[in-house]
């Protein structure tokens, strides 16, 4: 009787590892490497430490508010953005009413980041919807008058 019992449980362990595995749904999923940017950021004004724009990056889109002295919506943007090494290119394509008459237009930035910070330089560039350089543009553009900022991982009060 052992040997049956035995023989019976060696056959049971022999059949279970000639079965074929039934993949999980995890196994299915290809992971996608992660953007170093995809979330929530807010640029924090330097001296106050209020939060003056929250810009929000999805896998190749991006959407920002800036916000008044008074905490209200002051404008906003929208549109899609590319990484390519240290550069960040960004395209509005959408804007709230002060910034709608100079959509679409791209900006090129260097990038980089830190840990909890996104650190943000120039811009390098600036072409307005007919390819044309912008100059003008908040003064930004003009050489020598760029800026540099650095943005923190927005995070959830409480989490």
């Amino acid at each position: 009787m052992k040997y049956v019992s035995l023989l019976s449980i060696c056959a049971l362990f022999m059949m279970a590892g000639c079965q074929q595995p039934t993949p999980s749904v995890e196994a299915a999923i290809i992971p996608v490497p992660a953007n170093p940017i995809e979330g929530a950021w807010e640029l924090i004004q330097e001296g106050t430490g209020k939060v003056v724009q929250l810009k929000v990056f999805s896998r190749d889109h991006f959407a920002y508010v800036h916000l008044s002295d008074e905490g209200t919506i002051a404008g906003s943007s929208a549109g899609h953005y590319r990484l390519e090494g240290d550069r960040y290119i960004e395209t509005h394509l959408y804007g709230s009413e002060d910034t709608s008459d100079r959509v679409p237009a791209t900006f090129v930035w260097n990038f980089e980041v830190r840990g909890d910070s996104l650190l943000i330089s120039g811009p390098l560039s600036c072409v307005d919807r007919d390819g044309n350089s912008m100059e003008d543009l908040f003064g930004m553009c003009t050489e020598g008058n760029g800026i540099s900022e650095t943005r923190i991982r927005a995070r959830t009060p409480g989490m």
